[in-house]
């Protein structure tokens, strides 16, 4: 019994200092660095979103397609998100423009970058707000995702599957006119030569009768044809 009883208050006391010992940290997701990280050494670069969602430090900095640093700081200001990225010695024309985005639907989110690469450079080391385009909600995009799937649109497409390879003939079949077909456009690529021929035919036709127009359509109009009724 006596055995019993110390057994329950150890366990008591070490329950009790995990949540102390837990209740003394706090938990920012925005420290969770990403698994593949990219670190720049280099300059620094601010950008300026509405919002940047789950993205932690140390989130991929691409410009362009490429990865040329990493995010070092996410700091929420009155109004909009103020994200310090790290990237290694690169230029960033005037142009730039960012954006968040996922390799996936629950992929780490990344900051992408586009830039022309040309005119003057990237002035203050800022992109501002209007720069910038945050991502949508996650939910929005699982609404959107499960309106396409229970609205009936992957059910039209494969109708519409249907309706295609019913409308196709059998594979034999298929193959026999594709053959003709390769040997029809094999003997008109060999005969070339007589479709020159024929275009610079209708060419020299065509030069010859536009000067001549006017006459020619004199000769059509109603009062030339009542001449060729009459003749």
């Amino acid at each position: 019994m006596r055995q019993g009883r110390i057994g329950r208050i150890w366990g008591v006391l070490v329950a009790a200092a995990m949540v102390v010992g837990f209740g003394g940290c706090s938990l920012n997701p925005s420290e969770m660095a990403s698994s593949v990280r990219s670190s720049g050494s280099g300059k620094t670069l601010k950008l300026q979103f509405a919002n940047t969602l789950n993205m932690p430090e140390g989130a991929d900095v691409t410009l362009n397609g490429l990865r040329v640093g990493s995010v070092k700081d996410v700091v929420l200001r009155r109004g909009y998100v103020d994200v310090t990225a790290t990237l290694d010695d690169v230029r960033i024309s005037a142009d730039a423009t960012a954006s968040i985005r996922q390799s996936t639907v629950l992929g780490d989110p990344y900051v992408s970058i586009r830039a022309s690469g040309t005119g003057p450079s990237l002035t203050g080391g800022t992109i501002p707000l209007s720069g910038t385009i945050s991502p949508p909600a996650l939910e929005d995009t699982l609404v959107v995702l499960a309106n396409f799937v229970n609205a009936g649109s992957i059910q039209d497409m494969q109708e519409v599957i249907r309706s295609v390879n019913a409308a196709l003939p059998e594979i034999k079949q298929t193959q026999r006119v594709a053959n003709i077909a390769a040997v029809d456009l094999k003997s008109l690529a060999k005969d070339t030569t007589r479709i020159d021929t024929m275009i610079e035919g209708l060419d020299k036709t065509s030069r010859t009768i536009i000067p001549r127009l006017p006459k020619i359509e004199k000769m059509f109009n109603p009062d030339g044809m009542h001449y060729w009724d009459q003749t």
